[in-house]
């Protein structure tokens, strides 16, 4: 498949091939079987991709940084100048207490100047942040952490980082190792993690 798989309408131009069932995408723990029926049936994932890590510097001031997938462009291993033992690329999302999970197919890409260069990226992708971005929300906020916890229902957040293992999740790093990373790591720490580039020095997590 070589272009868009859904229009920027809604139309999916794929059908058959958006509800492949794709077992390596599928963790075994999950409770969903291989269609995200949370999202349109569409052939279910459970390891979407880090983006946007950014930190609170204030109360309205935050720090960016780039990830692997950072609006979805073309990194290479030499552009992980922090060391592809030190970064994490992929995640875990599961689907029970109301998180979503994710899809394998990805998401569309649109020219919108409402909609951002790509459509529905949390289909597939999970922030890293320690801020929420509400005016209502504390500061700093756990909501784009581990198993973040939506605050306005006190349920796993929908689009973040999640599993149905206790304690943490897995994540597959840039040298290809998978590594189980407890919920309870510092915000910080997680966020220069997913960062490529940040320069700052991690010790054990």
């Amino acid at each position: 498949m070589n272009g868009p798989w859904r229009t920027q309408a809604g139309v999916v131009l794929q059908p058959t091939v958006v509800n492949l069932v794709i077992p390596a995408f599928n963790c075994p723990s999950d409770p969903m079987d291989g269609v995200n029926t949370n999202i349109n049936s569409y052939g279910k994932s459970n390891y979407p991709a880090l983006y946007s890590p950014s930190r609170i510097l204030t109360t309205s001031t935050t720090q960016g940084y780039s990830a692997a997938w950072n609006n979805h462009a073309s990194i290479r291993i030499r552009d992980i100048t922090d060391g592809v033992s030190n970064v994490l690329i992929l995640g875990e999302r599961t689907t029970e207490d109301r998180a979503a999970g994710s899809i394998w197919i990805g998401a569309v890409p649109t020219n919108t100047a409402t909609g951002g260069n790509y459509a529905d990226w949390y289909w597939h992708t999970a922030l890293v942040r320690n801020w929420q971005g509400s005016s209502t929300a504390p500061i700093p906020s756990t909501i784009y952490l581990i198993n973040g916890i939506n605050q306005t229902n006190g349920l796993k957040y929908e689009w973040t980082l999640s599993s149905s293992h206790t304690g943490g999740c897995h994540f597959l790093l840039g040298d290809g190792r998978v590594q189980f990373v407890s919920e309870n790591i510092d915000g910080e720490t997680l966020i220069y993690l997913a960062s490529i580039n940040d320069k700052n020095v991690i010790g054990e997590f």
